[in-house]
């Protein structure tokens, strides 16, 4: 119980360290109030800006230059000399080119953010340098950008699942809509439809912040949220919470090319199935994309997709721009 507490008390460290990097501030009322509120708090918080304060201080001294400058020295000495010395130098110059390695790749992600896209029906995973992953679903694209104390993405279409390597100084988080999902050593899944936005956590701990205020200050932000594994938050159009036991092996099931729905709307079926493939599916109106629909399908097989829909809701298909047209019978 002990073990959770704490890491609820860094969870929440994170989170409020997320905000204060968002809105460029040093402190903030949440943020006072949170160290009010218990002694352990503050220590925590402390621990972290001694730790950002004492890396931030050391990222260009020169003995870190000089480690760096004597590390390509080493790998130039050990390749002209790699013939008259035995296997263990091979082993050395593979150690040096991965720290090497490592601290380029890391300064490259410091100073320049990165985005990743997926094409329609295209997978990809992406392990980024502090060993987190991202596996992308198709017509997906996630913006990266690392800095020395925040470790920030945004999800800008499509869906994405992110395994987090923890570093409890230096949060990580995801933009979706108006949400920020700020985690520590998390599993979750992330799905931005058109304008819903679901969260699923399978392991450890997010909190959830309302990002949407910030944009607009006369709009009244919605409460922070904290998931457990299982639980996900659905965030409707209209801003509307929600947060339900979830089915996570259906929540990841396009990582193994199935699509599963569940008595949802047709618009928001269509949406995902038209992610996989270059045959455009629309709805014709409202009304078609409204009804209801259940099922298991094969991502980016199409003509089955549309073939089902027709005898399931008795719509009609029209064959329009290379793609299909969905529309109710008449």
């Amino acid at each position: 119980m002990a073990d959770e507490h704490q890491q609820r008390r860094i969870a929440e460290a994170a989170a409020l360290s997320t905000q204060l990097s968002e809105q460029g501030l040093e402190t903030s009322p949440a943020l006072e109030a949170w160290l009010a509120a218990d002694p352990e708090h503050r220590r925590i918080w402390e621990r972290r800006t001694q730790t950002w304060s004492l890396l931030e201080s050391q990222k260009n001294s020169p003995e870190l230059l000089a480690l760096r400058q004597r590390a390509l020295g080493d790998l130039q000495r050990m390749g002209s000399r790699r013939w008259n010395h035995g296997a263990w130098k091979w082993r050395a110059t593979a150690a040096a080119v991965a720290v090497l390695a490592v601290m380029v790749t890391w300064s490259w992600y410091v100073v320049t953010p990165h985005t990743y896209r997926t094409r329609a029906g295209e997978l990809r995973v992406v392990t980024l340098p502090d060993s987190s992953r991202v596996h992308l679903d198709a017509s997906t694209e996630v913006r990266v950008s690392y800095s020395d104390n925040a470790r920030k993405l945004s999800l800008l279409k499509g869906q994405a699942r992110f395994e987090v390597a923890r570093d409890v100084m230096r949060p990580f988080s995801v933009l979706a809509g108006n949400r920020r999902v700020v985690a520590l050593g998390t599993v979750f899944n992330v799905d931005l439809l058109e304008q819903e936005l679901r969260v699923t956590l399978i392991e450890g701990k997010v909190m959830v912040l309302d990002q949407g205020a910030r944009a607009d200050p006369g709009r009244v932000p919605a409460r922070d949220i904290e998931l457990a594994p299982g639980q996900q938050l659905k965030v409707a159009p209209a801003g509307k919470e929600e947060v339900i036991l979830a089915d996570v092996q259906r929540a990841i099931a396009w990582e193994s090319g199935k699509l599963v729905f569940d008595d949802e709307p047709l618009a928001q079926i269509v949406t995902r199935v038209s992610r996989y493939s270059q045959q455009p599916v629309t709805v014709a109106d409202a009304h078609t994309g409204a009804l209801r629909m259940s099922g298991v399908f094969e991502a980016g097989d199409v003509t089955t997709f549309v073939e089902t829909v027709k005898d399931y809701l008795d719509v009609e298909i029209e064959q329009r721009d290379g793609g299909f047209l969905l529309k109710r019978s008449q």
